[in-house]
């Protein structure tokens, strides 16, 4: 556990191993590194956010296609979250998105690019998870 620049505590969520999976694209991989803090809504304790890194890339050799970040009290100038994009004129740009949950990238995934869910109920498993993100959301700010 860790502590907040502004003293509240941090717990730190890391893959140990980054999830490959079959695309359009070839083989892909996606690397998901998260630090979470508790907060009291209304009686109740859930995580919220604080930080997060979604990094895909090419499983072969590890070349990272896009990143979605959010580091608001990191070392970088740039505290919004954003994405990175790997290659052509926006490449290494930090692009403005808003807050991104996991569950929107493992959607495109499955959506966009033909990833195969594990299981057939996947939407509805992800829409119920968006949901407490964005109502986390809404108490947590950005």
């Amino acid at each position: 556990m860790q502590h907040g620049g502004g003293g509240e505590e941090l717990w730190a969520i890391f893959s140990t191993e980054p999830v490959n999976f079959k695309t359009g694209l070839g083989v892909l991989s996606l690397d998901v590194r998260q630090q979470v803090r508790p907060v009291q809504v209304k009686r109740q304790w859930r995580v919220s956010t604080a930080s997060y890194s979604y990094r895909l890339t090419r499983a072969a050799d590890d070349t990272e296609i896009i990143a979605w970040q959010w580091h608001p009290s990191g070392h970088s100038p740039i505290l919004e979250p954003h994405l990175h994009v790997s290659d052509g004129p926006l490449a290494k740009r930090h692009i403005p998105t808003g807050r991104v949950s996991i569950e929107s990238v493992v959607r495109m995934l499955i959506r966009d690019l033909n990833a195969i869910p594990i299981k057939k109920s996947w939407e509805a498993i992800l829409s119920k998870s968006e949901q407490a993100f964005r109502e986390a959301k809404r108490h947590a700010g950005p």
